[in-house]
């Protein structure tokens, strides 16, 4: 009787195993047989594109999350969803450097809100304040700092879970100086959570500054100098802080012996020393996650600085709950063609001159991946898309001079006082995209007296840069049917 009840225990043990198998696999079946479908929308003259999609089903609380692959490039990135909308932040600062609210009060352009809380207080009831009653998140970024040596502080056990937790529904987190450092001890929890921004630490290894290593700091030694090294989004808005190899200044601030293997965007860059080193490194990015070596200086923060760091929250606001997004992260970035020039003598004197242009598009591929609030994760169909601004208009000179790009008026009649003068043209779309630029002389061969004669003149038009010539002719006379071949 005995061997019996054990066979009847375990024959329960195996159909609660199986029941457990069966609603396991159903899950995993709903989230697999779920489909996003992205749909995106591009008419000329938009330097963006609207991208659309459906949520993977009617019981979930899903979030998004955009990717973006741009022609010529090999990978995927994240991109913000946020262009125009309000990014709220939650700055967790040390005990001290609470100054993060301060600095986006003056540069956040209206677009980024910071609350504030000491890490004590977060330690102890670290889900009150990123979740509201309902059990919604509140906040699309994280920002721990800003202190030299992060003040000693670290997250507790129970914040580092839900802060982990909070990265991996794909919200941003922005780390501050020595936040996660390899050779402090009293950062732990943090630590542990370098993977999220693709950081090796190590307990030696080279500081990086910004000045060079006799100890003298540039500007009297408040002051490190740093070079972006990689253009984005993240360096254009919402503020444009510059293109590759502009040097900015921040107060003075190092490294702390980390090796990064993300998105390096700024390094600290001393007489042009340093920049190929592999652990030196201002600001590093890794999906939905960063770090900044803001904080060093104990809460002083140039102009510089504040604005890269508006820009990393507004970058790291990746997620939306909404189903549809614009991505001002695909802009054109072709330049249009060289201008074709018609030109035409007129009988009563004078020139008429036609300048046209065909401008160029950026190819882009979207996915969306889509995540529900278990960390289930279902990726959308890739679209592509080419955005074409369109030509704005055109830029001239005359004579040996190269015209600027500022968009002038373009004549379509010149007197003959610019007879054997030399003009110069390029186009510029609604990008600011600049093409070569094509020439014409002006000279006293008139196609008119030629059509007028019966016979055919030829002109020939070079462009800069081109590795040949535009020929022009008139028509013999009004009959239709005229055919034309070209010798050599």
């Amino acid at each position: 009787m005995k061997k019996k009840g054990n066979n009847k225990k375990l024959n329960m043990k195996k159909i609660i195993i199986l029941a457990i198998l069966i609603m396991s696999f159903s899950i995993v079946k709903v989230v697999l047989a779920a489909s996003v479908v992205l749909k995106a929308d591009h008419k000329e003259g938009m330097n963006y594109i609207d991208l659309s999609w459906n949520a993977p089903d009617t019981t979930g609380r899903w979030s998004y999350r955009l990717y973006q692959k741009t022609e010529g490039e090999t990978e995927f990135e994240t991109v913000s969803t946020k262009y125009n909308k309000q990014v709220k932040v939650l700055n967790i600062y040390p005990g001290k450097g609470d100054n993060l609210q301060q600095w986006m009060n003056n540069y956040g352009k209206g677009l980024i809100s910071v609350d504030k809380v000491d890490i004590e207080e977060f330690n102890n009831n670290p889900i009150g304040y990123l979740k509201d009653g309902s059990g919604n998140y509140k906040y699309d970024v994280l920002m721990f700092g800003s202190w030299d040596g992060n003040n000693g502080k670290d997250l507790s056990n129970s914040s580092f879970t839900e802060v982990e937790k909070f990265i991996k529904t794909g919200r941003g987190v922005l780390f501050g100086h020595d936040v996660i450092r390899g050779d402090n001890s009293a950062v732990k929890n943090f630590n542990k959570l370098n993977k999220y921004v693709n950081l090796e630490l190590n307990s030696e290894g080279q500081q990086y500054n910004g000045y060079d290593n006799s100890g003298k700091a540039q500007f009297g030694n408040k002051i490190s100098t740093v070079r972006i090294m990689k253009s984005g989004y993240l360096t254009k808005y919402p503020w444009y802080i510059g293109e590759l190899d502009k040097d900015l200044y921040v107060p003075i601030c190092h490294t702390g012996h980390q090796i990064p293997s993300g998105k390096i965007w700024i390094k600290f860059n001393y007489n042009e020393k340093y920049l190929d080193d592999p652990g030196n490194f201002y600001l590093t990015s890794w999906g939905n996650c960063a770090m900044i070596q803001t904080g060093h200086s104990n809460g002083a923060a140039t102009e510089d600085e504040q604005k890269i760091i508006a820009n990393t929250l507004f970058y790291l606001g990746q997620l939306t709950d909404e189903t549809n997004a614009s991505a001002y992260t695909a802009e054109d970035l072709a330049a249009p063609d060289n201008p074709e020039i018609n030109f035409r003598e007129l009988p009563g004197g004078g020139y008429n001159l036609n300048v046209t242009s065909k401008d160029n598009g950026t190819t882009y591929e979207h996915y969306v991946e889509a995540i529900d609030e278990d960390g289930n994760k279902v990726n959308s169909n890739t679209v592509t898309t080419t955005v074409t601004s369109g030509i704005k208009g055109f830029s001239w000179s005359i004579g040996d001079d190269e015209p600027d790009n500022i968009i002038d008026e373009m004549p379509t009649y010149f007197g003959e006082e610019y007879t054997g003068k030399l003009i110069r043209i390029k186009a510029i779309d609604n990008a600011g995209n600049v093409s070569g630029i094509s020439t014409l002389l002006i000279d006293k061969n008139d196609f008119i007296e030629a059509f007028d004669k019966g016979e055919i003149l030829l002109k020939s038009i070079y462009t800069e840069g081109n590795n040949y010539t535009d020929l022009h002719w008139n028509r013999p006379n009004e009959l239709a049917g005229w055919r034309y071949r070209v010798f050599q």
